[in-house]
């Protein structure tokens, strides 16, 4: 009886430990659409603005570079981010 007691509580523990995995595993973008949104928005203009700041002060080449690559990239992202923003809507 002990043993099947503890066999019944190792396959509760196990189901409860996955779902909790599930749920927790969960990408925040796609459970706050409008929030990652937000995020990437917040993130283009600061990079705009640092990039701006950058060529204002002649930074290196290779940083003013590699903020301009990181914008492209951000914005891109911002791009695929508001048209699945628009498709579940």
């Amino acid at each position: 009886m002990p043993e099947t007691f503890s066999i019944l509580a190792v396959c509760i523990i196990i189901a409860a430990a996955y779902v909790g995995a599930r749920v927790l595993v969960q990408s925040p973008a796609q459970q706050d659409a409008a929030g990652e949104l937000r995020r990437l928005q917040h993130r283009v203009t600061w990079l705009e603005e640092r990039l701006a700041r950058a060529r204002r002060e002649n930074w290196g080449h290779e940083m003013t570079g590699s903020i301009a690559a990181e914008l492209d990239t951000t914005t891109g992202q911002l791009a695929q981010a508001s048209c699945r923003c628009k498709a579940e809507i």
